[in-house]
């Protein structure tokens, strides 16, 4: 998505983009969209921007492109698939309580509209390790060191490091999702969007495939994840699959297994 510069031919190719939406109680620190893109293969490519939350209604891949695109100096995002069609933006939402959504809903499906892939907030096993002044930082990119400890960091939910985890949590699971094995068509040849849910979906829908938190213990920190089993058909052969998307420290970074 390009805007106008000076050195509109310079071009940034982005691998995968998670946001989350921080409000802190403090009124000191204001509202700000936290944007976790990855740039690279390598884990060390993610960068993170802070954006003002729109006054009025609701951001959008434009708008989040661009604003990518300035924070980087260059002429235009490329933001596309293997296949070339745009990639999903990974949009972190809570569950419950009160919930602000910064892309607009599809209320009627409960979901998020084409073009962006929900991931509920949560309790993550990753902390930020050298951080910045998020109250401050605006408008450009940020590299900030996060670790996985294993264990709940128990940022408060309206933190900005609470909304920084869970952007790059989003950034590094949208960062997969290229791979062979989940290139997956329905019987008649849709391609299969991916949403994460805390529990089991009342609805059936044929080309969504659901993948689930295992927490860690009794606490709200997620483990991995796992998907929902689904029937694939190759030629005549039917098999039932279930994908465990787990973290791994050796690679940092989340890696599938078959179960």
């Amino acid at each position: 998505m390009a805007f106008n510069k000076k050195d509109a031919g310079s071009d940034l190719i982005v691998n995968s983009i998670g946001i989350c939406l921080a409000e802190p109680n403090d009124k000191k620190k204001p509202s700000k969209i936290v944007i976790a893109y990855k740039l690279g293969d390598d884990v060390d490519s993610v960068k993170f921007l802070f954006i003002k939350p729109p006054a009025k209604g609701y951001a959008d891949r434009t708008s989040l492109l661009v604003a990518i695109a300035k924070a980087e100096d260059v002429g235009n995002v490329t933001y596309v698939s293997y296949d070339g069609q745009a990639k999903d933006i990974y949009v972190c939402r809570e569950e419950k309580g009160r919930v602000t959504d910064v892309i607009e809903r599809d209320y009627e499906r409960n979901a998020y509209p084409q073009g962006y892939t929900e991931v509920f907030s949560s309790a993550l096993k990753f902390s930020v390790k050298q951080g910045c002044d998020y109250a401050k930082s605006l408008d450009k990119c940020e590299k900030l060191e996060i670790s996985a400890e294993g264990v709940d960091a128990g940022y408060e939910k309206t933190s900005y490091e609470y909304a920084v985890i869970n952007a790059y949590n989003a950034c590094l699971l949208g960062s997969i999702f290229e791979c062979e094995e989940l290139q997956i068509e329905t019987r008649s040849g849709e391609k299969v969007k991916f949403e994460f849910r805390k529990s089991n979906s009342t609805f059936v829908v044929q080309d969504r495939l659901y993948i689930y938190p295992i927490f860690k213990g009794l606490s709200e920190c997620v483990d991995y994840y796992v998907t929902e089993e689904f029937r694939y058909v190759d030629g005549t052969d039917a098999q039932k699959i279930v994908y465990k998307i787990i973290y791994t420290n050796r690679v940092n970074n989340y890696k599938i297994v078959r179960e």
